[in-house]
């Protein structure tokens, strides 16, 4: 069974089954999503379920980003919207 329909059949919260496992809710939100993650964690889980979501379930479908990665489209966003609103990302160099 998948992650996400365990946490729902069962009616656990996401921060709550994170705590359980000992680790951040972002972390179990990455294994839903089918990012890799550590053998231990996906052990725990299994243990934690009680095997209903096994290893086999958790198995990565994707690759997590590079660190960084959102905090570029972060930047690159700010200085998009800079330039739409008539202001310069390069305001200190004039």
């Amino acid at each position: 069974m998948r992650l996400k329909e365990y946490l729902n059949t069962e009616g656990i919260r996401i921060t709550v089954f994170a705590k359980r496992c000992g680790v951040s809710h972002a972390t179990i939100i990455g294994a839903m999503k089918g990012y890799e993650m550590a053998l231990s964690l996906a052990l725990k889980i299994e243990e934690i379920t009680r095997g209903v979501v096994t290893c086999k379930d958790l198995s990565p479908t994707r690759k997590r980003p590079p660190r960084g990665q959102f905090e570029k489209k972060r930047d690159l966003q700010i200085e998009s919207e800079k330039h739409e609103n008539g202001g310069s990302c390069c305001e200190d160099e004039h």
